[in-house]
């Protein structure tokens, strides 16, 4: 028997969430109460439970804003298959990693016109700078009320993406660096004439 998973309600004031990453693949069974991946809101993110002991069916994808209450996996109940069936458990793994370099073979149609390289301060472009859209929205909002470029920051989530914690250690390591510059993107500076 399947048994569907939804996203809980999380608090009253939120109404969805952005799937942040699968920590299980499909195909893989998970042990009752075991996380099989993890939800952002707008306060924190949070481990989702199995509800029940089985293989797991995601029917999300990563980044994608999921409404309270929408089912996002389901779990075919039954018992872990036998120690001699591990061998097989593997799989989505593999079938991931043989995707892979066939991706990777392909070669993208070009850069976006709405997102160019970064800079780096050594003038080599880098990755393409995350777009406002692409930010999850506790992301959009901490980068919004510090006033911080997102280009400038590190992503370390899953495929670079930025997640909250590297703009709050960003801003962390300007403030240790003694950089009492205004927050970027703020209004301009006033320039103070050196003595003659």
């Amino acid at each position: 028997m399947a048994i569907e998973v939804g996203v809980p309600e999380l608090g009253d004031s939120i109404r969805a969430v952005v799937l942040l990453e699968w920590l299980k693949a499909g195909g893989e069974y998970v042990e009752k109460g075991e996380p099989i991946c993890v939800l952002e809101t707008d306060k924190a993110n949070v481990d989702l439970p199995a509800p029940e002991a089985g293989v797991l069916h995601p029917l999300k994808q990563v980044d994608e804003a999921i409404a309270v209450g929408e089912v996002i996996a389901r779990i075919e109940e039954g018992e872990r298959p036998p120690a001699g069936g591990e061998s097989e458990r593997p799989a989505p793994d593999a079938a991931r990693s043989t995707e892979t370099p066939a991706a990777a073979a392909v070669p993208p149609p070009g850069p976006e016109p709405d997102a160019p390289p970064a800079i780096s301060a050594a003038g080599v472009a880098g990755p393409p700078a995350p777009r406002p859209s692409a930010l999850s929205p506790a992301v959009r909002r901490l980068v919004q009320e510090s006033g911080v470029d997102p280009s400038r920051v590190e992503g370390t989530g899953r495929g670079g993406r930025l997640i909250k914690q590297d703009v709050l250690d960003y801003l962390k390591d300007r403030e240790a660096a003694g950089d009492g510059a205004p927050a970027e993107g703020g209004g301009p500076t006033e320039t103070v004439p050196a003595p003659a």
